[in-house]
């Protein structure tokens, strides 16, 4: 009898803050590492599609949801579940936001996954917050 409580699909979550994993246990990769390694965690993914992302304003937040296909390639569109804009309100502001990171992500993709990666989440659903740096505090002499 299987359980009613289990999720039909799958979530993969990484929480990206500008290229660094927040999870201890997946290493980060660094933000100039070379387009043609292979990658083979949801952890690296989500580094170098963090990597490929230019925030408009320090301090945004965007969480995307998308699958791919074994291959590396794209499955359908990516869709925005959570935004918050840093920088001025407005629907510009928010557009220039979804912007970016879709730009990030179709510039980004194809993946060069390994064949064991690949086959395991193709299809599956990917969920990466990104959270843009803020600037470092000034310091204060006294």
């Amino acid at each position: 009898m299987k359980n009613p409580f289990r999720r039909a699909v799958l979530t993969l979550t990484a929480f990206v803050f500008f290229g660094a994993v927040s999870s201890s246990r997946i290493p980060p990769v660094q933000a100039q590492t070379d387009q043609g390694q292979w990658i083979n965690s949801v952890g690296e993914v989500a580094s170098r599609l963090s990597a490929c992302w230019n925030a408009p304003h320090a301090g945004d937040q965007i969480t995307i949801r998308f699958s791919l296909r074994r291959d590396g390639a794209l499955i359908g569109r990516p869709r925005i579940t959570f935004m918050k804009v840093n920088g001025p309100s407005g629907t510009q502001s928010e557009a220039g936001l979804a912007n970016s990171i879709f730009k990030a992500v179709y510039n980004c993709l194809p993946l060069r996954l390994t064949p064991a990666f690949g086959g395991s989440i193709a299809g599956r659903v990917i969920v990466i917050r990104f959270v843009a740096p803020l600037p470092p505090a000034p310091s204060v002499n006294v």
